[in-house]
């Protein structure tokens, strides 16, 4: 978190709140109850400290810069908008939020991250909602393709394929990385990109699309003047199971880059994950109460427990060890004697479920 990005923000937000709507007129629905008025300096300045990082290496633009020139937006949203966009798991989604435009976010994401096929569609729909219940990680922005690296100009009118996966290995070989794969595993559902269409010698329009599907699956990038850098961020399903996950498209003479900033993948049943945590050991020579307890391994949570021992043991209580409201393992009060020692043994029953 940059310290100085958040004394930013927290100055910025001094200045008096404006109320207004949204720019095309209409209430945000945020549910049954808005944020008030006074949170809105807690949302706006999670939006900087998010997206400060981000902006700074996908658009090359000074953190501090960027969020000076967002202070208008902040202060002009609706306030429901503004609530949307503090919860954005995109860029774009973000910035639609806070202008109240269309597409929202979840629809953005619902639309791409869709399989291509009814019957699948079906299998994935019983499910869940695939907006919804697509598992969203995001990962330190990687570039994974530059054309001016390798590969030179798109020609107009051409179709390229692209690769957007590469497990164990890095995209060197597209102008990408060339020590890391990106953090992106095999066959993700979709992919969440910053792409830049850089210094075009025709005007025209890129799009990425999936693999197995034509351009008009694409989320156009206009390049309506010559030599310009257009950068969208946009979400494209995968083609899983072909040997490139993307293509793109252009009309236009030109360069383009393309960073992942995160990757979508299906929910994945499986079976629960159990152990047993144990500790063992000789009670001190005192016949008061003396506690022991174990702990589950972190990500478990203590699904049952007990106390014992060889040489039997009295048991004045035992119960769950609670963290919170979560049970993190086990926790006996043991009684000692003061004639010889007592062994006893704690034990923690704990499970998880593993998986997305």
């Amino acid at each position: 978190m940059n310290a100085k990005l958040l004394l930013l923000a927290i100055s910025l937000f001094a200045a008096p709140i404006l109320h207004a709507g949204s720019p095309n007129g209409e209430r945000a629905v945020t549910g049954t109850q808005l944020p008030s008025e006074s949170s809105r300096k807690v949302m706006a300045g999670r939006i900087l400290l998010k997206w400060g990082p981000y902006v700074e290496k996908v658009k090359g633009l000074d953190r501090r810069d960027w969020a000076a020139a967002m202070w208008p937006s902040l202060q002009a949203a609706d306030v429901g908008n503004l609530q949307k966009a503090s919860r954005a798991i995109t860029y774009e989604g973000m910035r639609n939020a806070l202008l109240g435009q269309r597409p929202y976010e979840s629809q953005l994401i619902d639309q791409a991250a869709r399989t291509k096929s009814s019957a699948s569609l079906a299998m994935a729909k019983s499910l869940g909602d695939l907006g919804a219940d697509l598992v969203f990680t995001p990962v330190t922005p990687c570039r994974i393709v530059d054309t001016r690296v390798v590969g030179g100009r798109l020609a107009t009118n051409s179709v390229t394929a692209l690769d957007a996966s590469n497990p164990g290995g890095n995209f060197s070989s597209q102008g990408g990385s060339n020590s890391s794969d990106c953090g992106v595993p095999a066959n993700p559902a979709a992919l969440a990109l910053s792409v830049t269409a850089l210094d075009n010698l025709t005007t025209g329009y890129i799009r990425v699309y999936p693999y197995d599907k034509t351009n008009a699956h694409g989320s156009p990038i206009a390049l309506n003047t010559l030599m310009a850098n257009v950068n969208n961020d946009i979400v494209v399903p995968g083609c899983q199971g072909c040997t490139q996950e993307l293509r793109v498209f252009s009309t236009a003479n030109t360069h383009y880059a393309a960073f992942v900033t995160g990757y979508f993948m299906a929910p994945q049943a499986s079976a629960l994950d159990c152990t047993t945590a144990q500790d063992a050991g000789l009670l001190d020579l005192l016949s008061i109460l003396q506690p022991k307890s174990v702990s589950c391994p972190a990500g478990y949570t203590a699904t049952g427990g007990g106390c014992g021992g060889p040489l039997g043991i009295t048991v004045s209580n035992s119960r769950p060890l609670v963290v919170g409201n979560t049970p993190t393992g086990w926790r006996c009060d043991l009684v000692g004697s003061l004639l010889g020692a007592i062994a006893y043994e704690v034990n923690a029953t704990c499970c998880r479920t593993p998986g997305r």
